[in-house]
Parts: C-alpha cells; structure tokens; sequence
C-alpha cells in the first residue's frame, strides 16, 4: 500500500471551516482533514491531488504492458529497467495518460521493484473530489464525539454509527470517488 501520509491534504482546514462552519482552531479539524484525505486516496490507490513528481518502483510480470499506480500522467520523465538501463520514450516504450506503460519490443522483465519510473501525475485539482471530502469531514464534525442520536422534546435526531471517528462514504460519494479509483485498489 502506497504511503499517503506525506501529502498535501486533499482540503484545508480554511476550506472546511467556511464550508461546514466549524472554526480551524477546533482540534477535531486537523484530525478530520488528514483522516479523510488518507481514506480517500486508500480507497483510489493513489493521491490524486495535487500533482506530483515522484519515482515509483514497480513489479513486473513480463507481459508487454506495466499499469501505473495513477489516473492521470502528465509526464514520464524516465523510465529504467534494473539499475542501469534507462529506457528511451516511443523507441523501447510508450505511455498512456490514464496510467499505462507499453514495451514496444520485447518484453518487462519478471521481477518485483525492477521498474523504476520517474513521473509528474495527478490534477492540479480536483473539485468533486474537495467536495466529497469537505462532506463527510462536516458531517463527522457535526456530531458530538460518541453520541449516535439525541431527542429535546418532540424533535430527535440521529447522527450514525461512527460519529465523530473513522470516514464513512455515502453512495453518491462513492460513485464520484470511482471515477478516480485505480481497479483493484
């Protein structure tokens, strides 16, 4: 599993305080920002947002294609076999923008972490993704820590299983974040 944990959150806690209300200052905030960016790009297999350059080392099955752990490729920088032998883009392979490396002669080898991909991925933004997340951190930072439901006269309330704790996906949501999922992931 990728480690996400050293990313940009997906929102900020600015953005969550004037979308749901709740002051930045509040220490449910910081948790609510990092936890939900993290469900998120665990549940798509990859960050997403914003776009990055990093290597990635990659297992090989040596069939002709290699999927990257992306949606969205603005760039290969460089592409190496083993430790040393550097790959030359549309002579010895080409990419694809959703996330797919092609060999055009021969094959990638069979062996775990033997391709080393340097790459630029990800949007520079992604709105419906900010949305979803600033959704349910509101609706986790709207219920009391611990309480599932309350009554005050003739009016109750209840808020969900997992008030206040671990992100929960409504099917609307879910249905925006598949557009990004990775299959598999």
């Amino acid at each position: 599993m990728a480690d996400f944990t050293n990313l940009v959150p997906i929102v900020t806690a600015a953005q969550l305080s004037a979308y749901a209300g709740i002051p930045e200052t509040d220490p449910r905030v910081a948790d609510a920002v990092a936890g939900v960016s993290l469900a998120i790009r665990r549940y798509c297999g990859w960050h997403i947002t914003p776009s990055i350059t990093e290597t990635l080392d990659l297992d090989s099955d040596g069939g002709r294609y290699i999927d990257l752990p992306t949606k969205w490729v603005t760039s290969i920088i460089e592409v190496r076999v083993g430790r040393d032998t550097f790959l030359k883009v549309r002579r010895e392979f080409d990419w694809s923008p959703i996330g797919s490396l092609e060999r055009r002669h021969g094959l990638w080898p069979v062996r775990y972490r033997s391709v080393h991909v340097t790459l630029t991925h990800g949007f520079d933004s992604a709105p419906d993704v900010a949305q979803v997340a600033l959704a349910v951190m509101a609706r986790q930072l709207a219920a009391p820590s611990g309480v599932v439901s309350e009554a005050a006269g003739g009016v109750s309330v209840s808020y969900g299983a997992t008030a206040g704790s671990a992100a929960e996906f409504r099917m609307s949501e879910l249905a925006v974040l598949d557009t990004y999922r990775i299959v598999g992931a």
